[in-house]
C-alpha cells in the first residue's frame, strides 16, 4: 500500500496533529527541525500536488505569521492557513489574519480555515488532500490551467536534478523542491540541512550535498 509523506516541523500543536497521523495506514510521518511551513503532504507524482499547511495561534505574532505565510507563497502555487483555536485570538489579530488573503503577494494562493479543535484541522487537512487528488478530472484541469507556466518550469527543474541525482528516485528530487524551494538552495544545502529536513538516510545526504562542492563535509 503506497503512503503519503507528511513532513511535521517540530512545535506543540504539530505533534498533538502527528499522532493522529501516525495511526494511519496510508502516512508516514517525518518530524523536521526546520522547514518552511508546519505541516506538508509531500507531492505524488500523477496523484497529487504537494500540500503545505501553516498553523496559526493566539500565541503567535502577526509579523511572524505573515512572514511566514508569505515566503510560503513564494515557494509554493497555493498554502493553507489553519486558524487554530480562533476564539482564543483576540479580534485584531483575527481581522489581520483575514486581511493577509488580499496582500499582493499571497492573493489567489492563500486559503485560510478556522479549527476549533485540533481534530477538525486533522479532518479537514485530510479533505483537503482528497480535493487535490488528480483523478479528480475537473480539479486537475482547473490546477494545471491556473499553474501552466509553474507546471513546466517546476518539470524542468525536477528533470535536472534527476539527471545529476540519479541515485535518488523522481519523486524525491520534487520533494527537495518542495522542501528548498529552487535548485540553487538545494546546491548550497548542508549535509546536516538535508538530514534535518529531509527523511532521505545518511548516505545520500552526503552525496547530493558533495556533488556540487567537494569541500562539504
Amino acid at each position: 500500500m503506497s503512503r503519503d509523506v507528511l513532513l511535521i516541523k517540530e512545535g506543540v500543536e504539530t505533534a498533538m496533529i502527528k499522532d493522529l497521523f501516525e495511526s494511519r495506514d496510508d502516512f508516514r510521518c517525518q518530524m523536521l527541525k526546520e522547514c518552511s511551513v508546519d505541516l506538508m503532504i509531500c507531492a505524488r507524482p500523477n496523484v497529487a500536488p504537494a500540500i503545505p499547511f501553516i498553523i496559526m495561534t493566539a500565541r503567535h505574532e502577526y509579523e511572524d505569521i505573515e512572514k511566514r505565510i508569505c515566503a510560503a507563497a513564494a515557494i509554493f502555487p497555493f498554502v493553507y492557513g489553519i486558524e487554530l483555536f480562533p476564539r482564543t485570538m483576540n479580534r485584531d489579530l483575527q481581522r489581520k489574519i483575514q486581511r493577509l488573503q488580499i496582500l499582493p503577494q499571497v492573493q489567489g494562493k492563500l486559503t485560510i480555515f478556522p479549527a476549533s479543535s485540533i481534530d477538525f484541522a486533522y479532518r479537514a487537512i485530510l479533505n483537503f488532500r482528497e480535493n487535490h487528488r488528480y483523478e479528480n478530472e475537473r480539479r486537475a484541469k482547473e490546477f494545471y490551467q491556473k499553474l501552466r507556466d509553474e507546471r513546466f518550469s517546476r518539470a524542468h527543474a525536477i528533470q535536472v536534478l534527476w539527471s545529476n541525482f540519479r541515485f535518488i528516485s523522481p519523486s524525491e528530487c520534487e520533494m527537495l523542491l518542495d522542501i528548498f524551494g529552487s535548485i540553487g538552495n538545494i546546491i548550497t544545502a548542508s549535509v546536516e540541512a538535508l538530514l534535518d529536513r529531509t527523511p532521505l538516510d545518511k548516505e545520500h545526504c552526503i552525496r547530493i550535498a558533495t556533488f556540487f562542492n567537494q569541500n562539504q563535509v
